[in-house]
């Protein structure tokens, strides 16, 4: 292949992958929006990590990273942990149970230089041979306490139509190593299937929900990376 049809294909690549494409949620799952605020109004998030209300701390644990991975490859907002240093020792730990304050929001706003925070707990967790795994999730802003974004949703491992969203959600992250039977691995793996409830909350999440430049940035970076890898191949 000539240097410019290479160039060509390259611009055509980048083009494509900083271009908007309409976002379709996943069916089933539904959540709430304030379309008003949302778009252009986040651009770092604080997230804080799943409280256990189903007595099993692993769970809480496993979801909070898959979810924590999923928004990270959404790429629409800077998103990062609050850990427990992060927490003053006189001041209590935020719990993601209740209704922030106006205290809250302020604390969380200067320790985290952040616009947003996101909380939640996992609800509901069941292993093989029914896993299902509940998850209720807010993300409120930290300068007002308007809630942005929130979900509420079971997911149930034996329920067909979540299964054939599992099938297309493994067809779409393997491309063309996909084994048909290995969607089945997420209705007994309990890691699986948190990484797939993740996915879908954040698919939900529509494209420019955060500041028009983070999503544009990780999109040309990624696209250049691609753009010297094809390079040192040709």
């Amino acid at each position: 292949m000539c240097n410019g049809a290479v160039a060509g294909v390259l611009v055509m690549a980048l083009a494509a992958l900083i271009g908007c494409v309409p976002r379709t949620p996943p069916r089933g799952i539904g959540c709430y929006m304030d379309r008003d605020a949302l778009p252009g109004r986040v651009q770092r998030v604080l997230f804080v990590p799943l409280a256990d209300d189903a007595n099993c701390p692993s769970a809480a644990e496993g979801m909070t990273r898959a979810l924590y991975s999923a928004l990270q490859d959404r790429q629409l907002f800077h998103i990062g942990m609050l850990a427990p240093a992060d927490t003053p020792t006189e001041e209590p730990a935020v719990d993601p149970r209740r209704a922030l304050v106006m205290k809250d929001l302020l604390r969380m706003r200067q320790t985290s230089k952040g616009d947003a925070a996101l909380l939640g707990t996992v609800n509901l967790f069941k292993p093989y041979p029914q896993m299902q795994i509940g998850v209720c999730l807010r993300l409120v802003d930290l300068r007002d306490g308007r809630v942005l974004w929130a979900i509420e949703h079971v997911w149930d491992a034996t329920d067909r139509v979540t299964q054939e969203r599992m099938e297309i959600y493994f067809h779409k992250q393997r491309g063309e190593d996909y084994d048909p039977l290995e969607w089945r691995l997420a209705t007994v793996s309990p890691g699986a299937f948190q990484q797939f409830a993740a996915y879908e909350m954040a698919e939900t999440l529509p494209d420019g929900a955060g500041s028009p430049d983070v999503g544009r940035e990780g999109a040309v970076e990624k696209t250049l990376e691609k753009i010297r890898s094809w390079r040192k191949e040709l």
